[in-house]
């Protein structure tokens, strides 16, 4: 008897394997590009590409995929266009109205992404697959390129001081998340029955690279939402056993890999000597090596273990419970480890609160870092509950969290995010804002289930009162074979969880789609990792592009709108897309123009630094740099009245923002000779930002400047500046020269 064909260990590449490499290549630009956001100019690059890219592929799929019995999706899809909307509306009010026009230009490309997903959804409904192989391999290309900069300092990162990786993203607990990422993607690559088995066992090495990524990161919060990743994952994916065998020789031996970078001090302590660094590095290198040949040799053994001797049914059965109750004890450990510790478990808790809420709390940037709990967190999101208390309803303004804290902040620390989504939009958006996050929330969620088929359709026919004794005793049997013993109802809990059939193909791979969506929601939960596109655009896509699925029971069916109209809902979308990236353009357009003006002051050129300035201020209207720069230019050519104009002008449009104020103090000050309205100017970017030394410093400076002190007699001194300043006037009894 002829034995049947083996499938070829690499095959050649299908629609599934171009789509794969394609969202790949424009994931992973993405990540590399914008790294953390720190670049005007790279981010807006990103999400100009990202806007008409993805309202690109939304045109294609409203010109030719099927139109389905229903426009799934769409009522996600409008949701988030609300909130998106709601983003861009709040410059109205906005303390930081040209922070707020940069987050609504971020919160336009991420409603692009997600509207793109749909209609990848809609172009290739059944390649789930090809979603989950892109997310692997922008993932993994971001930690190989991560551990060979830490591997060869000299030729990369020879003046980085901190031993965090956090290259090429420049923020480590994104380039943790990412890692995060493709651990789940890895497992469904490697554990499902389909597919060749050269790329099974490619999954085994890329999982221990993601591995060895988050703890050299360092992140807890990866570390956290990789676990809350992989609970989900083993929880509903039926691929447990095969799950196991990837998951654990990759996590034993990135666990070995990471042990020895965390022992080496040239690794793992800050400013450690180049020349070390550079030694320990390609010993690191070496290790990766051995870590990719020993997985893959693994994969590939475990691989043909599976062809000769498959598992029996009784075996995964037993390792689908083992699973869920390790997930199911993992608390009861937690627990009781913390009852063992010093302090017990009141103690602990006790001291977690305090550290998680201080604002003194100091953690380490190496390995120990891992085992803390000190974090300011806590101190961010007081500050954000503070300045939504002031405006409940409609928030400070999109993104403007980081200039209203300054008023409530206990430290001169700076912190642009306030670490988590919940507190964060509560400050910017209010609740207005939040409900809105909450309702899209359910409605994505609504559609997850309705795509991986959890919710069922109710019938007429299952309403007919007739079937209540069928029902009951139905329902009576189930209890009868639950009560028989713990493993019965764990896996009837286990049939209940986990979607069996089919066991592999595109429903599992939408369940791991779900479950990178899921690690990058209890991410986002604790840190502002939703405002890197790199990590943002990854989860975004994965559920766009379940929440464009269908149930698995309903098809779709051939085209049934008419032509005109499909076209003119294309053009619709290519002609938004182009109106939005134009006024994504413009923050970098009034950057550049800004440039050129001090470039031209610079030069001695006063007139054409006018002339750009004022280009600047009309690409901008709302930011402040401009205004500051034809102040300058205002002020080189003569015109001294002209220049505290602008200056005011930049008062009334950021009233909240200390900075307006402070520079009119520094101008009337320094260049008008006028410290009276200087000082009171300064008052007021003092009462914005009481934590500023920069601005106590010059309060003081415009003080001593003044002709008359204003103390009133009798006045107690209060304390901090201010009461310095008192103390400073009550025995002054003349007056004195100004400047």
């Amino acid at each position: 008897m002829a034995r049947p064909a083996q499938p070829p260990l690499w095959p050649g590449l299908g629609v599934s394997g171009r789509l794969a490499l394609a969202l790949g290549a424009v994931l992973l630009a993405a990540a590399l590009i914008a790294k953390a956001g720190g670049s005007l100019g790279t981010t807006t690059t990103v999400q100009i590409g990202v806007t008409l890219l993805g309202a690109g592929v939304a045109a294609a799929a409203l010109l030719a995929a099927p139109t389905p019995l229903r426009a799934w999706g769409v009522g996600t899809l409008a949701l988030l266009g609300a909130l998106t909307a709601w983003t861009a509306l709040s410059t109205i009010w906005s303390v930081q109205p040209a922070d707020s026009w940069l987050d609504a230009s971020r919160a336009i490309a991420y409603f692009a992404a997600f509207a793109g997903a749909i209609g990848l959804a809609r172009l290739f409904p059944r390649r789930a697959g090809a979603i989950v192989t892109a997310v692997l391999l922008a993932t993994v290309t971001v930690c190989v390129v991560a551990l060979v900069v830490k591997s060869f300092p000299v030729g990369f990162d020879s003046k980085e001081e901190l031993a965090r990786l956090r290259q090429p993203l420049d923020y480590w607990n994104a380039l943790g998340l990412l890692g995060a990422f493709a651990v789940p993607a890895g497992l469904w690559v490697g554990a499902r029955r389909a597919g060749a088995p050269g790329t099974r066992a490619l999954a085994f090495p890329a999982i221990g690279l993601a591995l060895v990524t988050v703890l050299l990161s360092y992140s807890r919060g990866a570390l956290i939402a990789l676990g809350v990743g992989l609970a989900f994952w083993f929880a509903v994916v039926p691929l447990r056993l095969r799950g196991l065998a990837v998951l654990l020789p990759s996590a034993a031996v990135a666990g070995g890999v990471s042990a020895y970078a965390f022992a080496s001090d040239a690794l793992s302590k800050d400013r450690a000597p180049l020349a070390d660094r550079v030694g320990a590095g390609h010993t690191l290198a070496l290790l990766l090596l051995l870590l990719v040949a020993v997985l893959l040799a693994a994969g590939v053994g475990i691989e043909r273990y599976r062809e000769r001797r498959p598992p029996t049914p009784r075996l995964r059965k037993r390792a689908g419970l083992v699973s869920l109750a390790a997930v199911a004890a993992a608390p009861f450990v937690v627990l009781a480890a913390l009852a063992l510790s010093s302090g017990g478990i009141s103690g602990q808790a006790t001291r977690a609160w305090h550290n998680f809420f201080s604002t003194n709390t100091s953690t380490s940037y190496g390995p120990e870092r891992l085992k803390s709990i000190g974090t300011r967190r806590g101190s961010y999101w007081r500050e954000a509950e503070k300045v939504w208390s002031g405006h409940k309803w409609v928030g400070a303004g999109s993104a403007g969290y980081a200039t209203a804290r300054k008023r409530f902040r206990k430290s001169s620390l700076d912190v642009q995010h306030a670490h988590g989504y919940v507190p964060q939009t509560a400050a910017d958006l209010g609740i207005v804002g939040l409900a809105i996050s909450l309702v899209l929330f359910g409605a994505w969620l609504a559609a997850a289930a309705r795509a991986a088929g959890v919710r069922r359709r109710i019938r007429p026919g299952n309403l007919d009162p007739r079937r209540l004794p069928a029902v009951l005793g139905q329902t009576g049997r189930r209890l009868a074979g639950a009560a028989r013993g713990w493993p019965g109802r764990l896996n009837a809990t286990a049939d209940r969880v986990a979607v069996r059939q089919p066991a592999d193909g595109s429903r599992a791979a939408l369940l791991t789609l779900l479950a990178v969506v899921v690690t990058f929601g209890a991410h986002s939960l604790i840190d502002w990792t939703w405002l890197v596109a790199g990590t943002a655009l990854i989860a975004l896509v994965c559920a766009g592009y379940v929440a464009g699925l269908g149930p698995p029971w309903v098809p779709g069916r051939d085209r049934s709108a008419p032509v005109r109209s499909r076209a003119a809902g294309a053009v619709a979308a290519v002609v938004v897309a182009l109106v939005a990236a134009w006024a994504i353009w413009q923050p970098l357009r009034a950057s550049h123009a800004g440039d050129a003006a001090l470039a031209s002051l610079s030069d001695g050129r006063t007139a054409d630094a006018l002339v750009q300035a004022r280009a600047a201020h009309d690409r901008d209207p709302l930011a402040l740099e401009p205004l500051f720069d034809l102040s300058t230019a205002a002020d080189a050519a003569g015109d001294k009245a002209g220049a505290q104009r602008v200056l005011e002008q930049a008062v009334r449009l950021q009233p909240g923002n200390p900075e307006s104020w402070r520079q009119l103090a520094a101008y009337q000050l320094n260049n008008l000779n006028q410290p009276t309205p200087a000082f009171a100017a300064l008052r007021a970017a003092l009462f914005l930002d009481p934590k500023n030394p920069a601005i106590q410093a010059e309060l003081l400076d415009a003080y001593r400047r003044l002709p008359t002190r204003p103390v009133q007699p009798g006045a107690q001194p209060g304390k901090g500046v201010l009461g310095a300043i008192q103390r400073l006037g009550r025995p002054a009894k003349r007056n004195h020269k100004a400047g």
